[in-house]
């Protein structure tokens, strides 16, 4: 288990079943145990445990200017005694005082640990890079014979993996049949629940996938166990891009892309008052506004199937959410990116999912560029961020990034503010952005999908002659986000080797 190009994260948790067949079968359809081999086993046992959380917590302790872990924001213990959950509350911080806790019966969640574990942080950054979907993980240490939380079903898909001790779960079907649901649930009584679907214990590398909407409780067996839970997929439906659709075609203001002239007709007058919960007079005021309203959403799906441009805008809109909230790069999971790229060369991604293409708005465009196009990447991104609503960098993150950052660029590629300055900027949150003119997006399409061969620098269209060829790829490769190889690599490390 390693953050390598090549290490499929997904495979590795549901092994020994093919990822196609847990994918056609298990995905979103119900809980599924995978029994740990040897190497998992092994890998489990030291990819977060307590001895993980004490040193996490030890060396917070000694940071300076008092970074210790605090409870309700790195930690939130909690307990279930007589059917009722009890979350612990109070000023309470540093490693002493949160195992205090865990001995008098508390279960420790610790938020997002994979910013302390590289090989946690590993594992969720290529499952992010392979799902196309932000990765989250908590972990949960618990007291031998206690149990921490009450049933409840959660709003994400969990890959649960057992790495210390061992832990009995009892598994049941969604709450009045509704699956995939958008929120999790409050704690559920036990009467509530009905029998149980599932029935498992999970040992140290075993994985239990749990669909979101299935209810789940959990008893730690005689000793200590602590589980992750890997979680993924929060508002990622198709639900959800209609959504975000259909509030961009209410935005727009122009072009195929806006809403038909029916949607963006006012409602009727005193609309509040005759179609609700308690119509005050027409009893089928809410029935004929259903049916209207279904008259006009099928209008926007006639536009939906004339022009893309729609899911298009609402794809990247997803899409830069997901690429400024990744993980980056873990350490190994890039390519050497080589020399400077010459005229000669072969250039080539770096990875799958670094960059990624959106559109910029009408309006943003940087100073002097009528059409542009933003190039998001996840490069410079946050570990200790990750996950973490408003989460801070560490001041070696802001050193490292600040150090990065300082490069010069080509004319083709702007800061996102426009004043005329080159390279790369964040935008407002510290998200890494490039701003290209709109005629570079299809040289970039054709490194993006060059495959493992990649593309040779004389070959990229769109960009006229050969220095704007090499003031281009000069950038991208300054940047982190392509390499240099090939033929053309190798003699430019000659020439380099003998000046």
């Amino acid at each position: 288990m390693d953050g390598s190009p090549d290490f499929n994260a997904l495979q590795y948790l549901v092994s020994p079943q093919k990822q196609d067949a847990f994918i056609a079968a298990d995905w979103e359809a119900g809980p599924k145990l995978f029994k740990g081999d040897d190497e998992r086993r092994q890998a489990f046992a030291g990819l977060f445990n307590r001895r993980s959380l004490t040193e996490a917590m030890r060396a917070r302790d000694a940071a300076k200017g008092g970074g210790a872990f605090r409870l309700g924001a790195d930690v939130i213990a909690a307990r279930y005694l007589s059917g009722e959950r009890e979350t612990v509350g109070g000023d309470v911080s540093g490693c002493d005082a949160i195992w205090s806790l865990f001995e008098d019966g508390c279960t420790l969640q610790v938020i997002q640990p994979q910013r302390y574990t590289p090989a946690l942080r590993a594992l969720c950054a290529r499952l992010e890079s392979q799902l196309g979907c932000l990765v989250g993980c908590n972990a949960y240490v618990t007291p031998g014979g206690t149990q921490g939380l009450a049933p409840h079903h959660d709003d994400v898909e969990l890959f649960v993996c057992q790495t210390e001790g061992c832990k009995a779960w009892r598994l049941y079907g969604p709450i009045g049949g509704h699956g995939l649901p958008s929120l999790p649930s409050k704690d559920l009584a036990q009467e509530e629940l009905g029998p149980p679907i599932l029935e498992v214990t999970l040992h140290v590398g075993d994985v239990l996938y749990v669909p979101r909407g299935i209810v789940h409780q959990a008893v730690a067996q005689d000793g200590a166990s602590v589980h992750l839970t890997i979680s993924t997929y929060q508002r990622w439906t198709w639900g959800d891009l209609a959504a975000t659709v259909v509030q961009g075609a209410v935005m727009a203001q122009k072009g195929p892309d806006c809403a038909p002239h029916c949607l963006r007709q006012g409602l009727p007058h005193g609309f509040v008052y005759g179609v609700g919960t308690h119509p005050l007079e027409a009893p089928d005021a809410s029935r004929d506004a259903a049916k209207e309203l279904a008259a006009r959403l099928r209008a926007l799906a006639d536009v939906l199937e004339k022009h893309d441009g729609l899911v298009r805008s609402a794809a990247d809109a997803m899409a830069e959410d997901f690429v400024g909230g990744r993980m980056p790069p873990p350490e190994g999971g890039l390519r050497p990116r080589g020399p400077a790229p010459g005229p000669g060369d072969r250039v080539r991604r770096r990875g799958d999912g670094l960059m990624r293409l959106a559109r910029v708005e009408a309006g943003e465009e940087p100073v002097g560029v009528d059409h542009a196009v933003q190039l998001l990447t996840c490069m410079k991104n946050s570990v200790q961020g990750h996950m973490m609503a408003g989460g801070e960098e560490s001041e070696e993150e802001e050193e490292e990034r600040s150090e990065e950052s300082q490069s010069d660029g080509d004319d083709d590629i702007e800061g996102m503010d426009g004043d005329g300055e080159e390279g790369s900027e964040e935008d407002e949150d510290g998200q890494c952005v490039l701003v290209l003119r709109a005629a570079l997006a299809e040289p970039l399409a054709q490194i993006v999908g060059s495959g493992d061969e990649g593309v040779a620098v004389a070959e990229l269209k769109g960009v006229e002659g050969e220095a704007e060829r090499i003031g281009f790829v000069t950038e991208l490769w300054r940047e982190g986000l392509i390499e240099t190889r090939g033929a053309g690599a190798e003699g430019g490390r000659q020439k380099r080797a003998k000046r």
